[in-house]
């Protein structure tokens, strides 16, 4: 069809000619062959989509993840002595001091976080 054709209302198109099915090809049933392969394409198909949803179950072990709960729990465990400190009155210095640990050990955190592959 020429791209004139296409314009026109469909009633005035030229229709495409279609040979009749023979009787033999209306009877027939699909190749063997063409069964196997798309069995063997869905076969691909589910070990991909398993794969996938292992990957998703099963992450990988990461060694940056690890290092940043382990700062997130110093720096936690500094925040909550300087509390403690401010609560029975200790000198300023100490406080301080601590929550300067904090914060950097929190900069190591986002620091390890970032670094992480998987981001």
């Amino acid at each position: 069809m020429s791209d004139e054709s296409l314009l026109q209302p469909p009633e005035t198109r030229p229709r495409a000619s279609v040979e009749p099915r023979s009787a033999t090809d209306a009877g027939r049933s699909p190749a063997t062959g063409d069964l196997e392969h798309v069995e063997q394409l869905l076969e691909e198909i589910r070990d991909i989509v398993d794969a996938a949803a292992h990957e998703r179950a099963h992450q990988q072990f990461s060694a940056w993840l690890t290092v940043a709960g382990v700062l997130q729990v110093i720096a936690g465990g500094l925040v909550v002595l300087a509390l403690v400190d401010w609560i029975f009155d200790a000198e300023t210095a100490a406080i301080l001091l601590k929550l300067a640990f904090a914060a950097v050990f929190q900069l190591g955190v986002i620091s390890a976080l970032l670094k992480d592959p998987r981001r």
